[in-house]
């Protein structure tokens, strides 16, 4: 199994007297066949901890990430401006390291070939095969 550099992040704050860490669970996303999205969550692990350090709970939560409009608030006294939240994800990170990737992948029937079955390990087959000595 592959690992990765995720430590638990301990939060500053203190939720009900008791210390918080978080670390990053993943990414949940879906594309519509029209090319929508249709959901953008990020993932992640919740711990909570008893001041001797022994974890009370731990919970995945998850946050979403979507394009805010402008909205009006405080009795129509304030408001804040539209921010694209999910476009600039996408923009910055998803379309260089997420969506442009994968159609590279998708276009080459030599990385994917037409024959493999839903759930292929990615390069099984395809890897430069070696004669034994």
């Amino acid at each position: 199994m592959t690992q990765i550099n995720n430590n638990w992040i301990t939060l500053s704050e203190l939720r009900n007297g008791v210390q918080v860490q978080r670390k990053f669970a993943g990414l949940d996303t879906k594309i519509s066949l029209d090319d929508s999205v249709e959901r953008c969550f990020v993932k992640y692990w919740e711990r909570e901890l008893y001041p001797n350090g022994e974890v009370i709970k731990t919970e995945e939560k998850f946050y979403l990430l979507e394009d805010l409009q402008y909205t009006e608030c405080n009795n129509d006294t304030m408001y804040m401006e539209p921010l694209a939240v999910l476009s600039g994800f996408i923009n910055s990170l998803g379309y260089p390291g997420i969506i442009n990737p994968a159609r590279e992948t998708l276009e080459n029937p030599l990385i994917l070939p037409l024959s493999v079955e839903n759930g292929y390990p990615l390069r099984r087959d395809t890897r430069e095969k070696f004669l034994k000595p």
